[in-house]
């Protein structure tokens, strides 16, 4: 795939070059060798063949680049000068790195003429914004603080937003104070504790606020609304365990009685949000009496384990007349309680009087709800009703007509049944329902993708600049200047040239729109960029070492990562298939540090697999469920809905993102076995949702070994 990238991209390498260099009929081998160790990052091996590239400035941007790449600053200054001025199509680069190398090596006033002429000459380019807040950051360094506050400045009015924003604004404070502008500079740092406190910048300003105020600098104090509202924002973040500490902090002394309950009310919502339940349920517990803190007890007491006594505090709630949008809530969440202990005949009437007490919610998920606990209850006349209206959705059309077909199956209604599964499998061939009712249509064979993507794929006009990166094995910057491409622009050839450079994830991305049609001729191309057969070679060796199907895998990969190898969850997760470090430490010495590779991470994936279909029989939909939320959590399910059908435990699984997490890796299994004629997944004969008698201490191992997520 390289050796075909350097060739397509050899004509815009060579225009850019003087012509006593080009010799197409004499190819550089020495230029071809550099660029293939620098695209699987041996900056070494990357640096030594590029010594003797036969163009001096190629040999010297080469050279420079692998230079950098390792850090040896002292190099990178000494090659790129010659490469920004005899390589124009990438001399930003050449300069960006020069100035970055004589920042580094302290040389300040030497770094300065590089990145300015980038700056002034190179405004468009993809490295502007990196190169201003370097430029800035240099100039203060170099002891120009005046200068530097008015980069800063600069970046902060062309780049509002962002972390390195943040960081602009952190260094013209520092400036103020090398100018002696203290007052202003405490304002400052004042300012970006109190509105950025989610960045590192926040903490680094409280830090140097303290030391203006030894310095005696007066500062004013942290009002208690601002501490408040400091609080508010990293619960706008996701920040809830540090909402509810900075909550706590809030001196409350002097304060009237209506915003200390404020105070304590966010607290325990943060608390709650971030899962501490028993300090929640102390919290709210501790308020006077209100509907509001009374609604939040409830919930808390449900997740303690006191269900009986929530539905109670629940139902008094939506009943209260003064309860207002209240006591909606506290109904709808008395239904679901009820949906979720399987006591359905007494949901279906909580979700209908919330229909009737929340009528413009009749669009939304709670339809569906009070349909399906009608199924549920048994009560498949009135199921069957609520089916057909929901049907008539656009967003539930496939699941209600799926639904639908099931409920007159069981009233006996098989030429119903039937006509409602033509119409999903018409309609939705490729949707989970579709598939799971074996309603794929024989005429509707998915097209097998072309065996090489790339080549299948129109190299595009233009975008010289991204083929030269990429011919020099330089993608990771390739991948970025495709990224700031305009959207929608070319996307089978902007797909291209990130399948030229292995990248799954930017050519998925780039295609993820284009939605095949009935008959298309292209349709084959499509899905092989959507369903791609991404690091086949790791995916094959670990599936059959571990008797895993490779299209589990692929689909894994797919819906945890989209193929990206760098993808890291909120909760630390990491890689293609989403492994934890403390796992890949524990399974391999030294894995935590190399989980963005993708032959560990996909090594270490298939084999959590493997552990889950023994633990689970073979049983896809534990194993998958497993896969994201946990055995812990499907030891739960299990109890409490094993004794139900394959499909109603799906649909059943409490949490909506493994729910729907189950439903798109299976969907994503039977398209990678349609399309690449991948065989068919084997489950046990027998396949039981309900937990075995000895399953609980294997659950508890592999749990152990791989981490609840």
């Amino acid at each position: 795939m390289f050796c075909r990238t350097i060739a397509a991209a050899a004509i815009v390498l060579y225009a850019t070059l003087p012509a006593s260099a080009v010799n197409l009929n004499k190819p550089d081998t020495s230029l071809s060798a550099a660029a293939q160790r620098m695209q699987v990052k041996d900056f070494r091996g990357a640096h030594d063949a590029a010594l003797t590239i036969n163009d001096p400035a190629l040999r010297s941007f080469m050279t420079g680049m692998a230079a950098a790449k390792m850090e040896q600053w002292e190099e990178t200054a000494a090659q790129l000068p010659a490469a920004a001025d005899g390589y124009p199509l990438l001399a930003d680069y050449a300069l960006y790195y020069q100035g970055l190398a004589l920042s580094k090596l302290q040389r300040h006033d030497q770094a300065l003429p590089p990145l300015y002429k980038l700056l002034k000459d190179h405004a468009d380019s993809r490295l502007a914004r990196q190169a201003l807040i370097l430029y800035a950051d240099t100039l203060a360094a170099a002891g120009y603080p005046k200068e530097a506050q008015q980069s800063y400045a600069t970046f902060v009015e062309r780049y509002p937003s962002g972390n390195d924003s943040i960081s602009a604004i952190f260094g013209s404070a520092l400036c103020k104070v090398k100018l002696g502008d203290t007052a202003a500079a405490a304002a400052v740092l004042r300012n970006i504790y109190l509105v950025y406190p989610a960045s590192p910048y926040g903490d680094k300003a409280a830090l140097e606020l303290q030391s203006l105020a030894a310095a005696g600098v007066k500062t004013e104090p942290y009002t208690s609304a601002e501490l408040y509202k400091r609080a508010g924002t990293l619960s706008n973040l996701g920040r809830h365990l540090k909402a509810a500490e900075a909550y706590a902090e809030i001196p409350l002394s002097g304060e009237n009685e209506e915003f200390a309950r404020k105070v304590k009310f966010k607290k325990g919502q943060s608390l709650y949000r971030s899962k501490r339940y028993q300090q929640a349920q102390s919290t709210f517990g501790s308020l006077p009496a209100n509907a509001e803190a009374d609604l939040w007890l409830a919930r808390t007491l449900d997740k303690t384990g006191k269900g009986d006594e929530a539905f109670q505090l629940f139902l008094k709630l939506a009943q209260d007349p003064k309860a207002g949008a209240v006591a909606q809530e506290a109904m709808l969440e008395a239904a679901y309680l009820k949906r979720f202990q399987r006591h359905w005949s007494e949901a279906v009437p909580l979700f209908r009087k919330y229909l009737a007490m929340a009528p413009s919610q009749k669009n939304g998920n709670v339809p569906w709800e009070a349909a399906w606990c009608s199924y549920q209850a048994r009560d498949y006349q009135e199921a069957a009703a609520q089916f057909r209206k929901l049907a008539d959705r656009e967003d539930l059309r496939d699941k209600a007509l799926y639904w639908l077909a099931r409920t007159l199956a069981r009233t006996g209604d098989e030429k119903g049944a039937q006509a409602a599964l033509t119409t999903l499998g018409t309609e939705f061939p490729l949707g989970y329902y579709a598939l799971i009712s074996n309603q794929f249509q024989a005429g509707d064979s998915l097209p097998q993708p072309p065996k090489n993507m790339a080549e299948a794929l129109p190299l595009p006009s233009g975008f010289e600049r991204e083929k030269a990166l990429i011919a020099l094995g330089l993608f990771e910057e390739a991948a970025r200047e495709l990224s700031l491409s305009k959207k929608g622009k070319n996307p089978a050839g902007i797909a291209r040239l990130y399948l030229e450079m292995g990248n799954y994830n930017g050519a998925y991305h780039t295609m993820a729109n284009e939605k095949p049609r009935r008959g298309d001729k292209d349709n084959g191309t499509v899905l092989g960029v959507t369903y791609p057969l991404a690091y086949r070679d790791d995916v094959a060796k670990n599936a059959a070492a571990h008797a895993v199907p490779e299209s589990l895998v692929y689909a894994v990969m797919r819906t945890e990562s989209n193929y990206f190898p760098a993808a890291l969850s909120p909760v630390g997760a990491v890689g293609l298939m989403q492994i934890m470090p403390e796992t890949a430490e524990a399974m391999s010495k030294g894995g935590s540090k190399r989980l963005t590779s993708p032959d560990l991470n996909i090594k270490l994936g298939t084999r959590h697999l493997k552990d889950l279909l023994e633990l689970y029989d073979r049983n896809l939909t534990l194993t998958v469920a497993a896969y994201n939320a946990g055995s812990g959590n499907v030891k739960r399910w299990q109890k409490a809905y094993g004794d139900l059908p394959q499909d109603e435990f799906v649909e059943s699984i409490p949490f909506r993102e493994t729910r729907e997490y189950v439903k798109k890796v299976v969907s994503s299994m039977q398209m990678y076995q349609r399309l690449y004629r991948l065989p068919p997944f084997k489950q046990a004969e027998q396949q039981k949702v309900a937990p075995k008698e000895n399953q609980e201490s294997a659950q508890q191992k592999v749990a152990m070994r791989f981490g609840e997520r």
